[in-house]
């Protein structure tokens, strides 16, 4: 008799094994047989089904879909094999084992709980951010009025200094949001001037830095040489500790978090597997918000949208990390 073993890492990092035996199983936000407690995740989300031929599993008309390893949205009945993960909202499900035990008369019961895990995730089992460029997009256009909010707040920055600030502000709602589960983007308005101005004294002292070496240069012939290389240097320390940059920033409270050369560092290198896919999200990114450089005013629209982009994609990558300590 067919029975299958699953891990379920819930969307606050603590994780469950359960074992299923011939039956169905439903998961979804409550009321099911598996209740995540996922804000993302449907009352009925999806349903596994184990029987003598297959193991399947299906999505029941989800708000939010149910996606394979791949990122790709799953469809009909989809073939459960060891290693597959169902990805529900902020949860995963993973398909730990397949068991045929060869001689069993007795009945398994749907599901057989075991005593929870410690919230943590083996070497091999470890959670590891996965870039989606479809995914990325695809996240944006779950709010029905994205392209209405990103014009208007790219209006917003015609405004001089305000605009930006406000934009930086709006791109940290952006993050919490989807931290929380929330797809859907913040009001666009003038209303985050507050927060965009703690982003930009976070990127301050890398910003004098770039200003000083200007500056050094102008006043001093002999100097422009060095400057030169300083500014190459800034140039990449700024575009490849972005991501850390702005995770100290929002989630460490560190309000100089640019010049927080070390951390930056330990950051990138405590798991480079991950922080290479989070920066290359950046840098698509910071492609597209450049793009609109190229049609009459188009980086009114996509200005704000490489920062909505850069935004949930390190939020993803946030919640990827937290789950896996």
């Amino acid at each position: 008799m067919k029975r299958l073993t699953i891990e379920i890492i819930y969307s606050d990092g603590r994780t469950e094994v359960k074992q299923i035996g011939i039956g169905v199983l439903q998961i979804g936000r409550e009321g099911a047989d598996i209740n995540l407690g996922d804000k993302i995740a449907s009352g009925l989300h999806g349903e596994i089904t184990v029987s003598e031929e297959n193991i399947t599993y299906r999505d029941l008309g989800s708000t939010n879909g149910t996606y394979n390893n791949s990122g790709k949205k799953i469809e009909g009945n989809y073939t459960l094999i060891k290693g597959t993960e169902l990805k529900i909202g902020n949860s995963i499900i993973r398909v730990i084992s397949l068991n045929m035990p060869q001689s069993s008369t007795v009945k398994v019961p749907a599901v057989i709980e075991t005593p929870p895990a410690v919230p943590s995730i083996s070497k091999e089992n470890k959670m590891e951010y996965k870039l989606d460029l479809e995914m990325m997009f695809r996240n944006v256009m779950r709010d029905k009025n994205w392209i209405v909010k990103i014009l208007i707040m790219g209006l917003i920055t015609l405004i001089p200094i305000a605009g930006i600030l406000n934009l930086m502000g709006w791109t940290i709602a952006i993050y919490h949001n989807r931290k929380d589960g929330i797809f859907e983007l913040p009001e666009a308005n003038l209303g985050y001037i507050g927060q965009g101005i703690g982003l930009f004294i976070a990127y301050l002292p890398l910003f004098g830095a770039f200003l000083a070496v200007q500056i050094l240069s102008f006043i001093i012939p002999f100097f422009m040489i060095i400057g030169v290389l300083l500014n190459i240097a800034l140039a990449l320390y700024s575009t490849a500790g972005a991501p850390a940059i702005m995770y100290l920033y929002l989630e460490e409270n560190n309000k100089y978090s640019s010049m927080e050369y070390k951390k930056i560092y330990e950051f990138i290198m405590q798991d480079t597997n991950s922080y290479i896919p989070i920066w290359i999200a950046f840098f698509v990114a910071g492609i597209v918000s450049g793009a609109g450089a190229l049609i009459f005013f188009g980086v009114i629209f996509t200005g704000p949208l490489g920062a909505v982009l850069q935004s949930q994609a390190l939020a993803e990558f946030v919640m990827c990390r937290k789950n896996s300590n």
